[in-house]
Order: C-alpha cells, then structure tokens, then sequence
C-alpha cells in the first residue's frame, strides 16, 4: 500500500508541476489577446518625458491591436501624422517583398545563383566554386561584409562630408545602383575592394547592407524597371501607403534630420540619398498588417499566404538578446523573436525607428524618431541616442504586452495551484501515516 501511495504521491506532484511550467511558457506570459491597450495619460505623459529627458526633437508611435490601426500619435515640434521620418535598414521588409513577389510571378527562384541574371559576377575569391544564392542574399548569409567602402557616400550622396565622413568621390554619388554594383564586384571598378568578404558563403550570418543592395539592383534586372518605380506600383500604391517614398520633396511635412555630435543636436535638411525610403508610423502599420494577414491588406493582396509563412521562416539562426528578447534568427527581410514576433530596426542621418508585430495576437508597434547618431563615432553620443531609443521601444513592448510578461492573471493561476499542491500533498501525508498506523 506504501508505494502505491508513493506512486500517486509523484504523480500528483508531478502533474501539478507540470501545469505550473506550461503556464510559465513564453505563449503564456502575454496579455489575453481580448485584453484592450488602452493608452492612457500616463503612458502618453511617459512617451512625451522619454523624448525630453532624450532630447528627442520629433517621434511618432503607432499600436497595431486586433488586426487594425488603434493609436498614431507624434510628439515633439513635429506632430502632424503625415510627417515622414527616415526608416534605414526597416527598407529592407519592403525590398524582400518585391523579391518575393518576382520570386512569386516565376522569374527567379531561391537558390538560384544570382550570377546568371546580374551583368557582373559576385563571387568569393576564397570560395569560386560557390555560387552565391538569392536566399543567401535575403538571409544574410553571402558572406559579404556589412558595409562596403563607398557604400554610405553613395546611399546618403556624400551628406556627411567633410566634417562627419572622409570618405567620398562625386562620381561615385552619381551613378545608379547598377553602375554603383559593376563598379564595386568588378576589379578595376572604383569602388572595387577585395576585403568585402567575412566567410565562407552560406556558412554563418553576416548582416550585409551590400547584400541588400545587390537585391535591389536584381529587382531592377529582374522587373525591367527601376527599384523606385517597382516598389511604387507594386507596394506603395495598392496598398495606400501615401506617405511613403524616395524624395524628400514629394512630401508636404518631412521630419527636420538632427543627428547627436559632441552632446549636441546638429541639424540637417532633410535629404534624397539614392534609393533611400522615408515613411510614417502609420505608412509602417499597414506593413505590418499586411505581414499579420497574410499577404493582404485591405482587400489587396500582396503577396502569397506561403509566401509570407516563408519569409517568417528562420533562414539563419542567431540566438542573441535585444530589446530584452531573444533574437532566434533571420529570415527574408525579418528578425524572428521568441514569443512569436518578428520585426526590424533601421538607422540612418537623422532617423532611427523599429517595427514588432505578432501575427496570433495581431498586435504590432511601430516607433521613428528623428534623432540618431550616425555620423558621430563618439560613444558619448551614440550611448546617449540608443539610451532613450530603446528606452522608449522597450516601454512600447511592455505597453502592448508584445514581450512575453508576467500577467497578474498568469500569477494568481500559478498561486492557486501551488496552494492546491501543498494540500494534495498534505493529505497524501496525513493518509499515509494514517496507514502506516
């Protein structure tokens, strides 16, 4: 009878916890997906002290809850909705959905060796024999270094020159992104350098800023059109995004672009680059619910439901922390995060923002800000923008409740079966000394 009692007792113990555990998982420590962000006074009081304390000219935030738009707002000296604010590297969602959609329409496939459809060849001088793949491309796995000698001359068109960047070469900003890609795989070309590889291709990540840009070149080749207008019929337009685009004149109310040097903010006029988005919070929202549904957004589809499943799909493994999650990988223009969110930041002269969004929950954030310390190496500087940058986007995740937490509700649950297991336990005791005497 004793290890009968002693078998119960275990499993007792162990179913209890066991329920314990499940309700500690990361899809457990959310909001219910029926509990409403209400963004209160105190939240938006807090928004409007993280941009003074952060000296913050400009932001704008949105809150994507329930499969819609619920909260845009700005704060600062530029509060109108339709203010554009500079998106960096968050360009590169938009560029993996214009090679999903060519992959899509049968004109390229993944592990197609880009070679056979560029006029130049990108090839390892370590590795000639491995072909570099688009999904190597879109994955961050070429080997291709982050940046390229004259890859920010010509993105920004010389704009920090001289006093914040040395180098530069005017012929260089002039050219398209074609010439610009001959000119920097082929040898004899002037941006050519043949230290711009990290490892051998299809090894490991390496986030590559000329890996994308080689991406947009292949749109041009692949869709006989430029990146600009590509992205403009195919994106831009169905799917409403009117306040977004490549010039900075197109637009009625463009952020003022400061960045921070020497513990100060120095202004810039808002600036074109070469093939260089600018967007709104709520521009970046519809994005995002496009992504959250699928491929479609307000009746239009955009890409294919697979399509989207694939470009949420780890293609390389990361496994570091940020924004106090765990980044597990990188797939086709999107960080995977735990807890199921995927997102991007992006960084630029005079713009830094980031984007989340879960698509079970149908939740997502978006935040841009105008300030940024790009073109300021001084760590001063740098620590003081990224302080209040992620100050602001962790407070934002824990808001919506995008980042897995604590619930009070998770908590109580948790208690009262605790307290159901130290009685199960207790008159498992006492029935077994009842027994034994």
């Amino acid at each position: 009878m004793n290890n009968f009692v002693k078998k119960k007792h275990v499993q007792y113990i162990t179913l209890v916890f066991m329920l314990v555990l499940f309700l500690m998982t990361p899809n457990n420590l959310v909001s219910a997906q029926d509990e409403s962000v209400f963004v209160s006074e105190a939240v938006e009081n807090q928004l409007e002290q993280f941009i003074q304390d952060g000296e913050i000219p400009s932001m704008q935030d949105a809150i994507i809850e329930n499969n819609e738009i619920k909260y845009v707002k700005g704060f600062g000296d530029q509060t109108d909705l339709d203010t554009v604010f500079m998106i960096g590297s968050m360009q590169k969602i938009f560029t993996a959905c214009c090679i999903m959609q060519l992959v899509e329409d049968g004109k390229i496939a993944l592990d197609d060796d880009v070679d056979n459809y560029l006029p130049y060849n990108i090839t390892h001088p370590d590795y000639p024999d491995i072909p570099i793949t688009l999904r190597m491309l879109l994955t961050h796995r070429s080997g291709l270094d982050r940046e390229i000698y004259y890859l920010f001359c010509w993105d920004t068109q010389g704009l920090l020159y001289p006093e914040y960047k040395s180098i530069y070469n005017s012929e260089i900003i002039e050219m398209t992104i074609g010439e610009f890609m001959e000119n920097t795989f082929s040898p004899g070309g002037i941006g050519y350098r043949s230290d711009i590889w990290q490892f051998k291709p299809g090894t490991e990540f390496g986030y590559s800023g000329v890996g994308y840009s080689v991406l947009k070149h292949l749109i041009e080749v692949l869709s006989g059109t430029t990146y600009p207008d590509y992205v403009q019929e195919n994106i831009l337009t169905p799917m409403g995004m009117t306040n977004t685009g490549f010039t900075a004149s197109e637009f009625n109310h463009h952020s003022i672009p400061y960045i921070r040097y020497q513990s100060t903010n120095h202004e810039f006029v808002p600036w074109d680059g070469n093939l260089v988005l600018r967007s709104t919070a709520t521009d970046m929202a519809k994005m995002l619910l496009m992504h959250i549904n699928r491929g479609t957004y307000n009746g239009v589809q955009i890409l294919e439901p697979d399509t989207v499943d694939q470009m949420q799909e780890i293609g390389s493994p990361l496994g570091y922390h940020a924004y106090g999650l765990e980044d597990l990988g990188y797939g086709f223009g999107l960080h995977c995060y735990e807890g199921g969110l995927f997102g991007h930041s992006g960084s630029s002269v005079g713009g830094i923002g980031v984007v989340f969004y879960n698509p079970a929950t149908q939740r997502g954030i978006v935040h841009l800000q105008n300030l940024n310390h790009v073109g300021s190496y001084n760590m001063t500087d740098v620590d003081f923008v990224n302080e209040y940058y992620y100050a602001i986007t962790n407070y934002l995740l824990s808001t919506t409740s995008l980042r897995p937490i604590l619930t009070e509700r998770t908590v109580l649950i948790a208690s009262i079966i605790c307290g159901v297991a130290i009685i199960i336990t207790a008159q498992i005791y006492n029935r077994r000394k009842s027994i034994s005497v």
